[in-house]
């Protein structure tokens, strides 16, 4: 455990946002383990360690379910490039009926459906942003 929240802290450092995610889950797995040994061992010893590391237990698993979460909504099927530049413009004239300007920043170029560039003077397809 000491391992992985030192690769943790290493990745965290150098700018990994995944590993700061974990961060807590792993300093809770770490609480966690110490305060299960001591209970083991007798060197904590009262009414309330058992409820106490069994909340604790169920702490984890909720900090885990909400960096898996984290992880999941981080990036969408948009952000990734999944959907191509022709599907999104497909669905864009499919929804309106009028003309529809697609403004690609990345790759600065700006595409109109139905294309305008002649009404506006200048050549087929060459609209830039």
């Amino acid at each position: 455990a000491l391992t992985g929240l030192g690769l943790i802290i290493f990745l965290g450092i150098r700018g990994y946002d995944r590993a700061i995610m974990l961060v807590p889950s792993w300093v809770m797995v770490l609480l966690w383990l110490c305060g299960s040994w001591m209970a083991i061992t007798g060197m904590l010893d009262n009414d309330i360690a058992q409820p106490a590391l069994g909340g604790g237990l169920i702490l984890i698993i909720l900090l885990i379910g909400f960096t898996v979460m984290q992880h999941a909504f981080a990036g969408g099927a948009l952000h990734q490039g999944l959907f191509s530049d022709l599907e999104r413009q497909a669905l864009a004239v499919a929804g309106s009926g009028d003309i529809v300007w697609d403004w690609d920043v990345l790759r600065d170029r700006v595409v109109t459906k139905p294309d305008i560039s002649l009404q506006l003077g200048l050549a087929p397809n060459s609209l830039s942003g």
